[in-house]
């Protein structure tokens, strides 16, 4: 009478031996059958490259810092969710994340491994912002205006996506501008 002689998990690695017994009684066994099995670890993966890469924020059709990570035991692995322009290769226990985001947005990419043992997978981030830009919200006609000297303008306004900020250069009459205005900063 076989009996199930193993319902442990081994928690290390390497090579093991099982004694299987066709009898409890070792005068009485008339067939041993010795097995070997092999326990192999889970893959891993972890990060090589600069901490911080695998959460990068870019401009749209700027180059993402190459995000690379190692991995032992599997035989290759898939990378999802990346933006359009950045592509996952998976090479001699490296997978390298590179390229030129052409989408902007928010994108969690996941790094899954294949082959070996264990369903392995981490995540990360790029964010790609879009490019800034700036449009006038007044009135037509206000960025081109001819006035009298001490006579105001009318007011001139922009809007812009994107920007933190914003710098205003006069390019024309600065030769009137201590005349104009003693206080003002050009």
């Amino acid at each position: 009478m076989a009996r199930e002689c193993c319902n442990n998990q081994w928690h290390t690695n390497g090579i093991r031996t099982i004694y299987l017994y066709s009898h409890p009684d070792r005068r009485l066994r008339s067939n041993n059958y010795n097995r070997t099995i092999t326990v192999t670890p889970n893959n891993t993966v972890s990060l090589t490259s600069a901490v911080g890469t695998n959460a990068q924020t870019v401009c749209i059709n700027t180059a993402i810092t190459n995000i690379t990570y190692a991995t032992t035991g599997a035989t290759g692995a898939t990378v999802t969710g990346l933006p359009a322009g950045v592509t996952g290769t998976w090479l001699a226990n490296v997978v390298t994340i590179s390229g030129t985001p052409t989408a902007s947005g928010p994108f969690t990419y996941t790094v899954t491994l294949t082959g070996g043992c264990g369903v392995i997978t981490t995540t990360g981030t790029i964010t790609v912002t879009p490019n800034n830009t700036v449009s006038l919200t007044s009135a037509v006609g206000t960025n081109a205006q001819t006035v009298c000297i001490n006579t105001a303008i009318t007011n001139i306004t922009y809007a812009t996506t994107g920007a933190t900020g914003a710098t205003v250069n006069r390019t024309a009459g600065r030769s009137n501008r201590r005349m104009a205005c003693k206080c003002c900063h050009y």
